[in-house]
């Protein structure tokens, strides 16, 4: 993907009082996903030991929640630069590095918890696809 089409996908959509299409969601995606979320939390938790980054105790969950914001607040600055190349992975935006970043992150709390993050992700989307309004009503 390229950063001028990266950047513009970010772009917010125009209003419209459009109605989900998505009534259910399609069969075998949410087994997939949580497996996908399964093995990348495990694969990015043996990273994490290897790189001094394991959470092994309240402290550490502190800090890796606190690095999460600092990822978050980097992705909103390269954003609001005009989403360059990434310096470390030049082929990436440096958005779509720093949401790699925030999606580790969140994957090493999940494995660290105990989190059933990619379950919990298809319960949402089912529970949104059936019971919400389009945006949930509201024009932000």
């Amino acid at each position: 993907m390229t950063t001028a089409a990266t950047a513009n996908s970010m772009q917010p959509a125009a209003a419209s009082p459009q109605v989900s299409t998505l009534t259910a969601v399609p069969a075998g995606t949410a087994e997939a996903v949580i497996h996908g979320f399964e093995a990348l939390g495990a694969i990015i938790a043996e990273y994490a030991r290897a790189k001094g980054f394991a959470i092994e105790s309240d402290g550490d969950l502190r800090d890796r929640l606190l690095h999460l914001f600092t990822e978050v607040g980097e992705l909103a600055e390269a954003l609001r630069c005009g989403n360059p190349p990434s310096p470390n992975i030049p082929a990436f935006s440096h958005a779509e590095e720093e949401m790699a970043d925030i999606a580790m992150l969140l994957c090493l709390i999940m494995q660290a918890t105990g989190a059933r993050i990619g379950a919990a992700l298809m319960a949402k989307l089912e529970a949104c696809a059936t019971a919400r309004a389009f945006r949930h009503g509201k024009r932000w």
